[in-house]
């Protein structure tokens, strides 16, 4: 699971994504050199989807066991129900330790729109998590 993800330009398209170096995901980006970036729909669906991918390690489960996944031409998996999603190949000279984490700066070298949806925004998120707390904390 990604951390964060940014654009960093557009021309050339360029992202990175922030990946704590204990993840399984950590372990495959590095060595296979590519990922993707599935883009999450606004909805229970892409909420389910955040604390299913998020709130456990690939070390001890197989995430994507329970999605429909199909690869991507650099063969890294997308998430079927997605709104979108880009590929990208990670550039070996602008990978940057940061402590616990790794930033793996990529060029975009693919992607599509895979559905008309809103997509769930990490503000999104944020606040029905928020909302969610809240509502647990007056019962």
């Amino acid at each position: 699971c990604v951390n964060t993800v940014f654009q960093l330009t557009s021309l050339p398209s360029i992202i990175a994504v922030c990946l704590h170096k204990q993840s399984l995901t950590h372990a495959f980006v590095q060595q296979c050199g590519a990922f993707t970036v599935s883009v999450l729909p606004r909805d229970e669906d892409g909420l389910a989807m955040v604390r299913h991918f998020g709130y456990q390690t690939g070390h001890k489960v197989e995430k994507c066991a329970c999605l429909e996944m199909v690869p991507a031409r650099n063969g890294c998996p997308i998430v079927k129900d997605a709104v979108s999603y880009f590929e990208a190949r990670v550039l070996p000279d602008k990978v940057v330790d940061v402590g616990s984490h790794t930033l793996f700066v990529a060029e975009v070298t693919g992607g599509r729109v895979l559905r008309q949806a809103p997509a769930l925004t990490y503000e999104y998120y944020q606040e029905r998590k928020a909302a969610e707390k809240k509502k647990g904390a007056t019962k």
